[in-house]
């Protein structure tokens, strides 16, 4: 499994995304300018199977969506989870 971030991430969620990286074992990749799909490349690459992404609201950490890698090399969006003890507000 490999972690990255939305495009333009703040520190904070930078920082979230490397920390959940090392809990689970698993690869951090800088998003820096880097496409979804270079992303799967990346993963597909590494023998990946997935890529976890941590987006953000209002510049902190907000939730999580997986990015699911088929073997052709193709993904597919898998579930949204909201990452816990988000101090903002507003809808998921």
């Amino acid at each position: 499994m490999m972690w990255s971030t939305c495009r333009y991430a703040s520190l904070q969620t930078r920082e979230t995304a490397e920390k959940l990286a090392r809990s689970t074992g698993s690869r951090y990749v800088a998003r820096g300018k880097k496409t979804i799909l270079q992303l799967a490349f990346l993963a597909r690459k590494s023998g990946s199977h997935a890529v976890n992404l941590v987006f953000q609201q209002g510049g902190c950490p907000y939730w999580v969506m997986r990015l699911d890698i088929q073997p052709s090399g193709a993904y597919r969006w898998g579930k949204k989870i909201r990452i816990d003890g988000h101090a903002g507000q507003g809808k998921d």
